[in-house]
């Protein structure tokens, strides 16, 4: 509840009162204009943003006083209460091989030879998006989720042989080794370039301590619980301001005595968990059911190939940021009132608590050990914390989705039973069924993941982490190496049967090689970005862009876009079908700083079809000078 009151009611409800220093900073720092709503709608957002998160507290608290049927506890209990002790080498067995999972990854994906690219922001955003390209799903999973679990684990197992009484000089190695694979697993966290998997690691293993503390032991509780917090908020404030901070003006030169006072990095830095559901949120009952139908029930259907999933997240943030690709994150109530209305939303929320209570319940059942009750507990308050700032689907299904970490959890404890088999327990082939069932329940778990992933790849080639929301477009590419073709081109993009290597396709994209072209078929949203450069180093001066490119249907937009600006310079239109064969579509504009410049391709026109074309080359020129009343003639 806490973290949807900073991360989304208290923002919201400043803005809907209009309250003018948060509402210009907001604006000063987003780029974004505040909703207009009529009074139904402001009426939705309040219903939504108050009476949903009722329903979902009185879902739970009804379900934690509702008794289980006698026959199902007493088989939930012959099953769990016969669980075998840990082996001690296993939980840092288990860590160690999720590590060298985790490594291999980065490693892959460039990521160690971006080490020290944090405190530069065009150099970090570059190093993000090469780790979303080249780092898999299951990869993310692994860093996400099994890597800080296993951590968590690897801690507790070792408390249990700490010794009352001991050496100082062994004590201290001894703590030195529980709190190593912490610092591993922060360490490959930092190594994505998202602060998400820094503060989620850190989330599980804190909270996972401090539900795992004995009861006599409430003096060192109250320490923890007291520390954890402070170092969960240290990390996040410390890795949003890490990147911003080196070139963060000194004031905001917003007209109010606040900006004037305060620095802009202060600002910047309570500003960003304040807003980071609270507007797009407002945005659903302006966008719903008014200018987007609403989806239907989403139970994740998509992922056995029916259907397809809700794209609210993307739709808002085009409705929010039309000339900007990206998305936006809003708390469950809100992707559910997306797909069936208020009255869905209301019901969904209530029942979406019951099944948090019953989770919550069968987590903190006293049958458990209490290490797998404390890692169990800690993952049911962590999908509590991720419905507070994103949908019930991407809090359970996507890279960093509870599902897998459950999966994992149950798995671990299905191999202990099978490889300390207790005589009382029940057997399969001479093996511990509960085991036998949850490491089973994780090779299916992980076959789905392996399918989910293949089906949403194949749409489009180049992303390879398709679970992820997808960043904006000066998150999405490195800078751009690409050799010149001549000596007036600083770059040149042959589309030679394959999308270059530093270009990014849109997720529902197409792209395949035809002879020395490249056709696309691009994906059935109107007006939005299907191609994205490699982000391009360029000086002040004059330029060029010539895209030799035809389109079978409809025309073809080229955009300019300012990466540092987060604006389009210049952008023209043309490659239809009418236009003379060998034509160009050429953009000319001007740059007034040094800066970094990313060249996008999208649609032209509003049908929601898929529009196939054909791109031959992309190439930058610099243009030389010319003083006032000269002419450029273009060749």
């Amino acid at each position: 509840m806490l973290v949807y009151v900073v991360t989304c009611l208290l923002g919201a409800v400043l803005i809907l009162l209009g309250y003018r220093p948060f509402v210009e900073l907001f604006r000063y720092f987003s780029g974004t204009a505040t909703p207009s709503l009529s009074g139904s709608q402001t009426a939705t957002d309040l219903t939504l943003l108050v009476g949903t998160p009722a329903l979902l507290a009185g879902g739970f608290a009804l379900v934690t006083r509702v008794g289980a049927p006698a026959r199902l506890r007493g088989a939930w209990e012959r099953e769990i209460a016969t669980s075998a002790e840990t082996p001690r080498w296993l939980p840092p067995v288990i860590f160690g091989v999720c590590v060298a999972w985790a490594i291999f990854s980065l490693v892959r994906a460039g990521a160690a030879d971006d080490v020290g690219v944090w405190f530069r922001y065009a150099d970090w955003v570059a190093a993000r998006q090469r780790a979303f390209a080249h780092i898999g799903f299951l990869s993310y999973t692994d860093i996400y989720l099994c890597l800080p679990v296993a951590a968590a684990w690897t801690l507790l197992s070792e408390l249990r042989f700490r010794p009352a009484t001991a050496p100082r000089s062994r004590w201290a190695i001894a703590l030195a080794v529980r709190w190593l694979p912490v610092a591993i697993t922060l360490g490959c966290g930092l190594l994505t370039f998202q602060k998400k998997a820094v503060v989620v690691s850190l989330v599980i293993i804190c909270v996972t301590r401090i539900v795992h503390a004995p009861p006599h032991a409430i003096g060192r509780r109250r320490v923890y619980v007291w520390a954890a917090p402070v170092a969960i908020a240290a990390v996040y404030f410390a890795t949003v301001l890490a990147p911003v901070i080196a070139d963060a003006p000194a004031r905001t030169g917003v007209d109010l005595k606040v900006a004037n006072e305060v620095p802009a990095v202060v600002l910047y830095a309570a500003l960003a968990p304040v807003t980071r559901t609270s507007a797009p949120a407002l945005f659903y009952p302006v966008v719903y059911p008014a200018r987007h139908p609403y989806y239907g029930i989403d139970l994740g259907q998509d992922v056995l190939g029916l259907g397809s999933s809700p794209d609210d997240n993307r739709v808002i943030w085009h409705f929010m940021n039309p000339t900007l690709p990206g998305t936006s994150a809003a708390p469950f109530q809100f992707s559910l009132y997306s797909q069936m209305g208020l009255v869905g939303a209301l019901i969904g929320s209530f029942v979406l608590g019951g099944a948090l209570a019953a989770i919550w319940r069968a987590a903190r059942s006293h049958v458990w050990p209490r290490e797998w009750s404390s890692l169990l507990a800690t993952l049911t308050i962590l999908l509590g914390v991720y419905l507070a700032i994103d949908s019930a689907r991407n809090s359970v299904l996507v890279s960093y989705g509870i599902g897998w970490a459950f999966l994992f959890v149950l798995a671990l404890f299905g191999l202990t039973q099978m490889l300390r088999p207790k005589p009382s327990t029940p057997t399969v082939a001479n093996l511990s069924r509960t085991g036998l069932l949850m490491v089973v329940s994780l090779a299916l778990g992980i076959f789905v993941g392996v399918i989910a992933t293949h089906s949403s790849s194949s749409s489009s080639s180049t992303q390879a982490n398709t679970s992820q929301p997808s960043p904006p477009a000066t998150y999405r590419a490195s800078v751009d190496t690409s050799l010149a073709r001549s000596t007036g081109d600083i770059r040149y993009w042959p589309f030679d049967g394959s999308l270059p290597s530093t270009w990014l396709a849109e997720p529902g994209v197409s792209v395949s090689g035809n002879g020395g072209t490249v056709r696309v078929v691009t994906n059935r949203r109107p007006l939005t970005y299907q191609l994205i450069s490699g982000n391009v180093p360029v000086a002040r001066g004059q330029y060029v862009v010539r895209v030799d490119a035809q389109a079978a249907t409809g025309g073809i937009a080229v955009g300019v876009l300012d990466v540092r600006a987060q604006r389009f310079v210049a952008s023209a239109r043309g490659g239809s079908s009418s236009d003379a064969p060998g034509s160009f579509i050429v953009v000319r504009f001007e740059v007034r700083r040094a800066t970094m410049l990313a060249f996008v391709l999208s649609g032209s026109e509003s049908r929601r079809t898929g529009r196939r074309w054909t791109i031959r080359a992309v190439s930058v020129r610099r243009r030389p000078a010319v003083g006032r009343g000269g002419t450029l003639r273009s060749g």
